[in-house]
């Protein structure tokens, strides 16, 4: 049900082949290491718009692969919504909640929220049990995650639809970011 990042560029074959990222760290894959260290913000796009988006993409793709660390150092100074939106996913994946929350709380109503309720709704309708907010296409990041808080670890029903849900979260960030920076 998840849509495929668009992307070019040197990232283009990592966004495609991403794993499916679990709720909590997962390990990270040492095979892209190469690969993405190698690869300079400025090389994404050309014409490159917007420097700080194009950061935040290659923040999300060492997330995706599970390098939270090199995520964090990457996102850490962008003082912007998009910084703090992959910033809050890194600590939820990480997971430290509450961390989490705080830059949920900076990220304030980004342009993602009104698309991305309804692009995961029909994912929460297949699944009992899962929050009637998330049901109606009405996203909550705070109460994303403290859905995943709950579930991580689980094995449960509801654990799989937060995977799914975060899969398509990253997707369309992804992308957003990735319109941002000129792509």
């Amino acid at each position: 049900m998840a849509r495929e990042a668009a992307c070019g560029g040197p990232l283009s074959e990592l966004v495609a082949a991403r794993p499916e990222a679990p709720l909590g760290p997962g390990t990270a894959d040492p095979a892209v290491v190469e690969l993405l260290r190698g690869v300079a913000v400025e090389d994404l796009l050309q014409p490159l718009r917007d420097r700080d988006a194009a950061t935040a993409c290659l923040a999300g793709v060492w997330l995706a692969f599970g390098h939270l660390d090199t995520a964090h150092t990457l996102c850490q100074p962008l003082e912007n919504p998009d910084g703090s939106y992959w910033h809050g996913l890194m600590h939820r994946r990480e997971p430290d909640f509450d961390n989490s929350h705080y830059w949920f709380r900076r990220v304030g109503r980004h342009p993602l929220y009104p698309a991305l309720g309804p692009a995961v709704a029909p994912l929460a309708g297949a699944v009992t049990g899962a929050p009637e907010w998330l049901r109606r296409g009405v996203w909550d990041p705070f109460a994303f995650i403290d859905l995943c808080s709950r579930e991580i670890g689980r094995d449960s029903a509801l654990e799989r639809l937060c995977v799914a849900v975060q899969a398509v979260e990253w997707e369309l960030l992804f992308e957003h970011c990735w319109q941002q920076a000129g792509g």
